[in-house]
């Protein structure tokens, strides 16, 4: 088996023209040149497998030391492309750059696409690509025989509507023909299986299934800024992130997937933008496309689920994340901040910080340092943390409340002192359970939980004694059930949360800014489907929403079905809509229950959370409890047990499915 090679284009436009000299970029070529150094010096890429295109502006004086290049033609490009398809071999790395601007159109291809959508365009000096065109020439690279690992950056406008005026330093190209109606729509069929709660949306070309990766510098509705270095040098504020976390990682990018430095990259490029004298007149949020658990610049995917907050800004005293009511957060809920360039064992780490939450707001919140008692030295944060510096959290101030009813004839039975010592010995300070053994704590208000034990088995009921529906029996004499009734509770109280959150009473009352409906259509997917839901979404309003839907599963999981990839929110531009079809399946370990039992009825919830600024919930995201226990390696971030004041709306439908195929809707 070969070594991988390496491979790259890399193209950098900022000369578009020679008559309208407001439609030319000054920091395109800077950054293409700065990746190319990255490339050769870091990833040790020879000189040879880059091919560099750029097209610099008038008055540029070259030196010896300028790295050989072409011009930026589409030519060109799907030259060099093809070049490395005939020279690379399977398994071989293809990192595709592109800076300068982007724009979209009324789309070419009606046939893939509606008639009123749009395609997302990368503008070079002879004309356009488009999006079909360059999905599909990277599907090929990616697809057998080639069997290329390709990795994609961005950093341009993808943008229409308002965002196309001619701000300073964006890199949106100013277009005459444009259509302003957004719906880049195309249908997204790839997910079908039985076994799972299936959302088919509809989306853009570039912005599918597939198997190469995307980093884009923002959203497909935003525009992509450029700015000044300290010493007055321009470049794109995506390529500066990207190239600075990258060498900050060092030999750590062999242990770190697209996912973890997307969460870098993002806070890195919010944290420019929140920063003065940028230019910048819109934000920008970068967008991670393709499969979110491989390692940077490799093949190998890793099993990460951990889901890690960032630091966004730091002041004297002051640290800001990016986590809000709307990701769970809560006041005084401590995090852990460390240098994501550091491994995540104490040893390695070397300092670290723990701060604590003094203000929450809707998605992003304040912490201030906790201080040692026995070093009160005061701390310049400044100068000890950095912006994409990881926070991992360490304390909730939430508790899971439950008593524990003992309905042996002996008190206590052996069960429940193996309960018991295994609680006081079960330390969780991210999620602490409180367990209430008859009189130990007859003050407590609230009670999340009953636990009844038998002497066959352990049950969890609701707070009203209602059982819970399709949750695995824990028997008695399985090995280790106390620790499986702590895990059980944990996610439970997890699942409890997200089903309770509604849109808060202040918005009830307010206009809306959308139109939303979920309906059941006769257009059913297969002979597996049992119901399909049609969900719409329709932006009455002036500015941006985001669109989220999670399924709460009849196995007590959380499915993200939209966007179908994790990451944020699936973008609805003013005067646009959002088709999602649900095709709800019932899990093949009800399936037996569901054919044989007339008294079977399983509940589906649906809940389609609408946000004003892009947010990612794939936090709240659970494994169905088809076992008995959830792998705990597979545990996601947990959220509190006290509701937060959010400000979003929540539109749901509950879908009864019962043995007959009657369907009731809450």
């Amino acid at each position: 088996m070969h070594e991988p090679s390496r491979w790259a284009v890399v193209v950098g436009v900022d000369h578009y023209s020679s008559t309208e000299p407001s439609s030319n970029l000054r920091g395109a070529v800077n950054d293409a040149v700065l990746m190319y150094e990255l490339l050769r010096d870091l990833l040790k890429i020879p000189e040879s497998n880059i091919r560099l295109h750029l097209a610099r502006n008038p008055g540029f004086l070259p030196t010896t030391s300028d790295p050989a290049s072409t011009s930026p033609t589409i030519t060109n490009l799907l030259q060099s492309i093809d070049h490395i398809i005939e020279h690379a071999r399977p398994g071989d790395l293809v990192h595709i750059h592109f800076s300068g601007h982007g724009v979209r159109e009324l789309t070419l291809h009606s046939d893939k696409k509606s008639a009123t959508a749009l395609d997302e365009l990368l503008c070079f000096v002879d004309g356009d690509l488009d999006d079909v065109e360059f999905g599909q020439k990277l599907d090929y690279m990616a697809s057998p025989p080639n069997s290329l690992v390709v990795l994609t950056t961005l950093d341009c406008c993808f943008s229409g509507g308002s965002t196309r005026a001619r701000y300073s330093g964006v890199r949106c190209k100013p277009r005459e023909l444009l259509d302003t109606r957004g719906g880049d729509e195309v249908a997204d069929n790839s997910n079908t299986a039985a076994d799972v709660r299936n959302a088919n949306l509809q989306k853009g070309w570039l912005y599918r299934n597939r198997d190469y990766n995307v980093m884009a510098a923002c959203q497909p509705f935003e525009t992509a800024g450029e700015r000044p270095d300290a010493t007055g040098k321009m470049y794109g504020i995506f390529t500066s992130a990207l190239v600075s976390r990258l060498r900050e990682l060092g030999n750590r990018r062999h242990f770190t997937t697209y996912g973890e430095f997307q969460g870098v990259l993002d806070a890195t490029v919010k944290g420019m933008i929140k920063s003065k004298g940028n230019g910048v007149v819109k934000p920008q949020q970068p967008m991670l496309l393709g499969p979110r658990g491989r390692v940077i610049f490799d093949s190998i995917s890793l099993d990460t689920t951990q889901s890690l907050a960032h630091v966004i800004g730091v002041s004297q005293d002051t640290i800001t994340i990016d986590r809000g009511y709307a990701s769970g957060a809560r006041l005084s809920n401590m995090y852990r901040l460390w240098n994501p360039r550091k491994a995540r064992t104490l040893a390695e780490q070397g300092s670290i910080i723990d701060v604590m939450l003094v203000s929450v707001g809707e998605y992003e919140s304040d912490a201030k340092i906790c201080k040692d008692p026995e070093n009160v030295a005061p701390v310049d944060l400044q100068q000890s943390v950095q912006i994409g510096w990881l926070a991992e959290i360490i304390q909730r101030t939430g508790v899971i409340y439950a008593r524990v009813v003992d309905e042996g004839t002996d008190a206590p039975t052996e069960l429940v002192k193996e309960i018991q010592d295994t609680w006081e010995s079960f330390r969780n300070p991210i999620m602490p359970i409180h367990l209430d053994f008859l009189g130990l704590a007859e003050n407590i208000s609230k009670t999340n939980f009953h636990v009844h034990v038998r002497r066959s088995a352990v049950d969890i009921l609701h707070p009203d004694g209602k059982p819970f529906d399709h949750l695995p029996n824990i028997q008695a004499e399985s090995p280790n059930v106390a620790q499986w009734l702590m895990q059980v509770l944990e996610h439970l109280q997890s699942f409890l949360f997200v089903s309770d959150i509604k849109t808060t009473g202040k918005l009830q009352e307010s206009s809306k800014v959308y139109k939303a409906s979920i309906v059941e259509t006769n257009q059913l997917d297969d002979g597996d489907t049992v119901s399909s839901w049609l969900i719409n979404v329709d932006n009455l309003s002036k500015f941006n929403l985001f669109v989220v839907v999670l399924n709460l599963t009849p196995l007590h999981g959380i499915k993200q079905l939209v966007p179908h990839e994790l990451g944020y929110g699936h973008p609805v531009e003013p005067g646009d809509k959002m088709e999602v079809v649900i095709d709800i399946h019932v899990p093949e370990i009800l399936a037996k229950q569901y054919h044989s039992s007339t008294s079977f009825s399983m509940k589906d919830i649906l809940k389609v959370f609408i946000t004003t600024v892009p947010i990612d919930l794939h936090h709240f995201q659970l494994e169905d409890m088809k076992d008995l226990l959830p792998d705990p390696r597979h545990a996601k971030v947990r959220v509190p047990t006290i509701k937060p004041s959010i400000s979003w709306y929540v539109e749901e439908k509950e879908v009864i499915t019962t043995s007959n195929n009657k369907r009731h809707h809450g």
